[in-house]
């Protein structure tokens, strides 16, 4: 018998299916080494996903001290319960599409009960 879980996991996957994007991510990790820290590097994926625009809000201006970017967080990305995304201090994941280059800004488990059921991610796009 089914479970309530397994039929909104397979709601997931139609929705990723009715506009699906093959990524790889790029993911940087920082991990301690002689005081400070080193990034490592590594690739996850091909995954399939859906990546949608989120509101009509205009991109910023960023300036850091490496030096002046243009964000647009108008972006989002569901994905399914398998998936390995990750972000935070020590953790960046980042791809790249036909719309640009993107930066995972937030993860957030879609659950029904305590299972998973898939991701709800929140992008920057960078330039």
């Amino acid at each position: 018998m089914r479970t309530a879980a397994q039929d909104r996991r397979e709601q997931t996957l139609w929705n990723i299916r009715q506009n699906p994007t093959e990524i790889t991510i790029t993911r940087t990790t920082k991990t301690p080494y002689k005081g400070g820290h080193k990034d490592e590097t590594a690739e996850i994926g091909p995954l399939i996903v859906r990546i949608y625009s989120n509101s009509r809000r205009q991109p910023q201006l960023q300036s850091e001290r490496q030096g002046t970017r243009i964000t647009d967080g108008n972006w989002g990305m569901l994905a399914d319960w398998r998936v390995d995304i990750r972000c935070g201090s020590d953790v960046t994941d980042e791809f790249e599409t036909a719309l640009g280059r993107f930066r995972v800004a937030q993860v957030k488990p879609q659950l029904l009960g305590n299972e998973i059921i898939g991701y709800q991610c929140d992008l920057e796009r960078v330039s």
